[in-house]
Formats: structure tokens, C-alpha cells, sequence
């Protein structure tokens, strides 16, 4: 984990504690606060206008319609007057009578449903003229009225005229006056609750505004700090991007993009730590290469002498193979010259006594013969043995050939040995045959022992065919000799070929481990990269090694 450097000072630095939600949950405290200020104020003023509105209708409104309804009673009564005075039956004058009553009954409910709803002052004044207003018309319709129930129609009708129209003419006044107040206060009521209405709106309007600007001020502010913060994570993912992977000086953050900063901050040093692995791998590799290279070198300078051994040994064994060929051919001039001595044994039959010395001296050679034969036969056991080694050296190849030159000495060695027994064996031969002649001269004086002689004879043309047999076992283990030496040689060539792709391969390495490191290198930290070039240096020298390494 990279440890953040310490908070710089600042009277401010107790912001950089307030996380961004806790800020938005701050703005949007701030703003319902204001607007519960405004819904308040705004169910406040709309109560108020409410109330305004409910006393206008059910106390103005009323108060007039009730005024109005005792001025059209109070009319209809006295015209009711009239209808009594007109009328033309008693039924008719009864009716009348009746309507007068019930009218003055629901002006008088209707008086005091309109003093009971009064509660300003100069509205109770006014109203204090209505009631002598109305007893005074009682008081003067009553006596109207009883005029009218006794017939005296010209008497109630002159009553009528100067007392009853003036008393119902008062009651008007006083109603006018009484609907005239209620008008008014009808008006300055309604005006009162549009200038309140306006208030409110006005307040309204003020408070959304200041929300509207406090909102738009807290979504800058915040917009202002997270562009703060992007671009601060901007720059660390630029600065990656570009490969300066150098230590950061960001600034101490304690909100939400804190830990992202923080987080991106140790992916950087965690992309240092692995490009500087990277390169101290890179390197590492390209010097392992470089190594490989130097082995195949070594490789090939060692299958290249072993190279060489092996066809000077081949050389050798093919030598040998001729001296042994020679040996065979000279057994079968033997064994030839062995059936012609028998031959002449047997004519020489005449000179026995002769013969007999003579077939001494070549008894004599025989067991010579024997001897070089068995000398031979140890050559050849000798020889099998050491093919048999060479076999097994073979099958080993790569770094074991100098085993095999070992061998392959000791091999030239009995060859020579093998050689030198075929001289003598050819020397004492061409004595034997000089002795058999002088044995056939002398066989006719030795008649009675050529018999024996002529067994001798057969017994060195047996010893003469198991020298045949044995130069030709000799002559079958050279060539298993040259088949496992030509094998070794294959086998040379096939490690040469393995060497020579192993150091292309080597070279590929050391080229692409130098194209990682020039990768690497677009990654600036605080490392070195001095041994890039050098390594470059030395793996520009593994190709053409491995090409000269083919080439052998």
C-alpha cells in the first residue's frame, strides 16, 4: 500500500473530511429544509386566505343575502298591506294576513341570525338602529293592519300613506345602511385576500427562487469537486497511460474518491514493482540466452572434435578391416598350399626316411603354427570384447567420445598384433611348403611313413581353415565395428543439427527477451535501465554463433 502524503494545513481542511454524499445529503437537507419553509409559509398564507374566503362567504355573504331578505319581507309586507285593503272577500284578506305574520316572523329569525353573525363594532352600531326601526313599524302596520280588519279601508289606507310608507321607508334606510357596511366590507375583504394572495405568491415565488439559486449553487459546487476529483484521477490514469510510473504527489482525499484515487495510486506502484520485475526478468533471460549461446559453442567445438576422432577411427578400422581381408585370403593360400602338400606327400611316398625328418621340422612348425594360432584366437576374443565396448560407447555418443578413441586404440593395437601373427603364420607356411617339397623328394624312401604324413598334413589344413574362420569373425566384428562407428557419426550429425536449432532458439530468445525490454522501457520509474544496451550487445551475437555452429 502506497501511504498518502499528510493533509496540507487550511482552514478549510475540515471540508476534505466531509464525504461527497454526506455533501449531497447536506444539499438536499438544505434544500428540503426550504422547502418545508415554503410549503409552511405557503399552507400558512393559503390558511389565512382560506379563512378569509369562509368568513366572506358564510359571514359576508350571509350577512348580506340576509340584509336583502328583510328588505324585500319588509317590502312584500307592505304590499301585503295593500292586498288586505284590496281585497275582495274575507279569504282573500285572511291569506293576506297570514303572509304578513309569517314575513314578520322570518324577518324577526332573519334579525337575529344577522346580530348573532355581527362582530366588528361599527357593524353592531349600525345594526342598533334596526331594532326601534323595526318596532316602530310593528308597532305602526299593526295599527295599518287593524284598520284594515275593520273595514275602515279609506282610514287604513291614509294610515297607511302617512305612517306606514315612512316607517317601512326608515327600516329600508336602515337596512341600506346596514348592506351598504357589508358591501363594503364584502370589497375590503376580497381585497384583502388578493393582496394576501399576491403576498403569498410573491413569497412564494422569492422562496422557489432562493431555493432555485441555492440548489443551482450546491449542484455547481458539486459538480465543481467531482470535476476536481475526475481530473485528479484523470491525470494519475494519464500519467500510467504515458508510462511515468514515478511516486505521485496527490493530495489528501477523504471522500468517496479517496479510496479510487488510493486505489489507482497502488495499482501505479504495483505496475512499477511489476515493470521493474519484468525488466529485471527480461534481463535475466537475456543473459540465460546469451549463456545457452555460449554452451552450444562449446557444444560444437566438442562434437566437432569428436567429429574428427570418429573418422580418424573410421580410418583405422577400415585399415584394419584390410589387414584382416589380407589374413583371410593368406589362410585360404594356406589351406590351398596344405591340399597341394598332401598331394605331393602322397607321391613322395618313396623318399619316407627323408620325409620322416622332414615331417618333424614341419611338426615342429605345426606346433609353432598352433601357438601363432592361438595368439590369434586371443585377438580375435580380444577383439570381439572391444567391439563389443565400442557398441556400447557408441550408444552413448555426445561427451563419452573419448572413451571410444580409448577403444578405438586398443582396437588398432591388437590389429597390429593380429597383422604381425599373419606374417609368421605366412613365414612358417612357406617354411612348412619348402619342408613338404623336401619331404615329397625324400617320400618314396619313406613310403611306409607318409601315411603319418599325410595326417600331419591334415591337421595343419585343419589349423589353417580355424585361422580362416577366425579372420573372418574378425572381418564380420570390424564391420559391426564401422556400422556402430557410422551410427556414432550419425548421431554427431543429428546433435549438430539439435545444437544449431537449440542455438537459433537461443538467439529468438535473446531478440524477443531484448524487444520486452525495449518494451519495458516505454515505462519511466525511478530504476535504471543502463544494462539495456549491453544485453542488447550480447544477444546480437547468438545468431550468427548458431549459424556458424550449422555450418560445422
Amino acid at each position: 500500500m502506497i501511504t498518502p502524503p499528510p493533509p496540507p494545513p487550511s482552514k478549510f481542511a475540515f471540508l476534505s473530511r466531509i464525504s461527497i454524499s454526506q455533501r449531497l445529503l447536506a444539499v438536499a437537507l438544505i434544500v428540503s429544509v426550504g422547502l418545508a419553509l415554503l410549503a409552511a409559509y405557503a399552507w400558512t398564507s393559503l390558511t389565512h386566505v382560506k379563512d378569509l374566503a369562509r368568513r366572506t362567504e358564510q359571514v359576508r355573504v350571509q350577512q348580506l343575502a340576509q340584509a336583502a331578505a328583510m328588505e324585500l319581507n319588509v317590502t312584500r309586507i307592505s304590499l301585503q298591506l295593500r292586498h288586505a285593503m284590496l281585497a275582495r272577500n274575507e279569504r282573500e284578506r285572511q291569506e293576506a294576513v297570514e303572509d304578513i305574520q309569517a314575513k314578520r316572523r322570518l324577518i324577526e329569525e332573519t334579525l337575529r341570525a344577522y346580530e348573532a353573525s355581527l362582530f366588528t363594532p361599527q357593524g353592531k352600531a349600525l345594526f342598533a338602529k334596526l331594532p326601534p326601526a323595526f318596532e316602530n313599524f310593528w308597532r305602526v302596520g299593526h295599527e295599518n293592519l287593524q284598520l284594515i280588519l275593520q273595514g275602515q279601508r279609506e282610514s287604513a289606507f291614509a294610515y297607511l300613506v302617512d305612517h306606514t310608507i315612512p316607517a317601512r321607508n326608515q327600516v329600508l334606510s336602515a337596512l341600506a345602511e346596514t348592506v351598504d357596511y357589508q358591501r363594503k366590507r364584502l370589497v375590503t375583504d376580497i381585497a384583502e385576500m388578493n393582496a394576501h394572495v399576491d403576498r403569498t405568491l410573491r413569497a412564494i415565488l422569492l422562496l422557489v427562487v432562493m431555493c432555485a439559486v441555492l440548489l443551482f449553487l450546491a449542484v455547481f459546487y458539486i459538480e465543481r469537486l467531482l470535476q476536481q476529483r475526475i481530473r485528479m484521477t484523470k491525470t494519475v490514469a494519464e500519467q500510467v497511460r504515458g508510462g511515468d510510473l514515478s511516486r505521485s504527489q496527490s493530495r489528501w482525499l477523504q471522500d468517496e474518491f479517496g479510496p479510487l484515487v488510493q486505489a489507482m495510486e497502488d495499482m501505479r506502484e504495483r505496475l512499477r514493482q511489476v515493470v521493474s520485475e519484468v525488466r529485471q526478468g527480461a534481463q535475466s533471460v537475456e543473459q540465460s540466452s546469451q549463456h545457452v549461446a555460449d554452451d552450444n559453442a562449446a557444444i560444437a567445438g566438442l562434437m566437432q572434435d569428436l567429429s574428427v576422432s570418429l573418422q580418424a577411427t573410421s580410418k583405422a578400422s577400415e585399415q584394419l578391416a584390410l589387414k584382416v581381408q589380407q589374413n583371410f585370403d593368406h589362410a585360404r593360400q594356406a589351406t590351398a598350399l596344405a591340399h597341394d602338400a598332401a598331394s605331393v606327400a602322397q607321391r613322395g611316398g618313396e623318399v619316407v626316411g627323408d620325409v620322416v625328418k622332414t615331417m618333424e621340422e614341419i611338426h615342429a612348425s605345426s606346433q609353432r603354427i598352433k601357438e601363432i594360432i592361438a595368439v590369434i584366437e586371443g585377438i580375435a576374443f580380444q577383439t570381439n570384447i572391444l567391439a563389443l565396448n565400442a557398441s556400447v560407447e557408441a550408444a552413448r555418443a555426445g561427451e563419452q567420445g573419448r572413451g571410444f578413441a580409448v577403444v578405438a586404440g586398443e582396437v588398432r593395437a591388437l590389429a597390429q598384433r593380429s597383422s604381425q601373427a599373419a606374417h609368421e603364420i605366412k613365414r612358417l607356411i612357406g617354411a612348412s611348403a619348402e619342408r613338404v617339397t623336401a619331404g615329397s623328394e625324400l617320400v618314396a624312401k619313406a613310403g611306409a611313413t607318409m601315411q603319418e604324413i599325410v595326417q600331419a598334413i591334415g591337421r595343419v589344413n585343419a589349423m589353417v581353415h580355424e585361422v580362416d574362420a577366425a579372420s573372418a569373425d574378425q572381418r564380420r566384428s570390424l564391420q559391426e565395428v564401422q556400422a556402430a562407428i557410422r551410427a556414432m557419426e550419425a548421431s554427431i550429425t543429428q546433435t549438430a543439427d539439435r545444437v544449431h536449432k537449440l542455438s537459433v532458439s537461443a538467439a529468438q530468445l535473446g531478440q524477443t527477451s531484448q524487444a520486452l525490454v525495449s518494451s519495458v522501457a516505454y515505462f519511466r520509474d525511478d530504476e535504471t535501465s543502463a544494462n539495456v544496451s549491453a544485453a542488447r550487445h550480447r544477444s546480437a551475437h547468438a545468431l550468427p554463433l548458431s549459424t556458424g555452429l550449422r555450418s560445422r
